[in-house]
């Protein structure tokens, strides 16, 4: 089992074809989201854990379980500003379930997890700053379709950034240790800084 993060796939979005027709050159949403599936599903295995920063979808509750349901893998989702359809979700009771058969995860709108035992915070939005972040801990985000620069120790981890294919764990861990180095570098961060969870923030 591996484990994925992504975001901001837009499944069913006709706008976003014209915002970000530079990464996404797809004739209309049918063929984005025919694309976007089939890379998913041959990246992330049946029982792989894929942290999905937000916009997965737009429609309804019942567009977003058959988006859901052609995908692969242990799904967590930390809501997007056009998930909107999370708010039908959280009045019934029935699950929706992932192509491997899991129930989709909705996570709080932040989340920590460790990576490579760093704390690393998950939001769709970009932050500035972030629970020690001072300390080294890390910051993943979405919704900017890699029109932002990184600030600090955090990553884009958009779609748009990466022709559709989810990072792995080990991608996060070898970008942000060459970020560190970069900003070292630069010293805009100094090589003594802690980097574990239980930094004072």
């Amino acid at each position: 089992m591996k484990t994925f993060f992504t975001s901001d796939h837009h499944f069913g979005h006709k706008s976003i074809l014209q915002h970000q027709a530079e990464t996404r050159p797809f004739e209309n949403t049918h063929e984005m989201n025919v694309v976007y599936t089939d890379i998913w599903n041959k990246t992330i295995d049946q029982d792989d854990v894929v942290y999905h920063l937000g916009d997965l979808c737009l429609g309804s509750l019942y567009n977003a379980k058959n988006y859901i349901s052609r995908l692969n893998g242990v799904i967590k989702l930390i809501p997007g500003n056009h998930d909107r359809w999370i708010r039908d979700f959280s009045k019934r009771e029935e699950d929706i379930l992932s192509a491997s058969g899991h129930p989709l995860e909705i996570l709080h709108n932040l989340y920590e997890v460790k990576i490579d035992g760093i704390m690393t915070v998950l939001c769709h939005y970009p932050m500035r700053s972030w629970r020690a972040s001072y300390h080294g801990t890390w910051h993943l985000y979405g919704h900017v379709h890699r029109n932002l620069e990184p600030w600090g120790m955090s990553m884009d981890v958009g779609v748009d950034g990466a022709q559709g294919i989810p990072y792995s764990e080990e991608q996060i861990i070898t970008y942000m240790h060459e970020r560190k180095k970069q900003l070292e570098a630069m010293e805009v961060i100094k090589p003594e800084w802690h980097t574990s969870l239980e930094s004072p923030s």
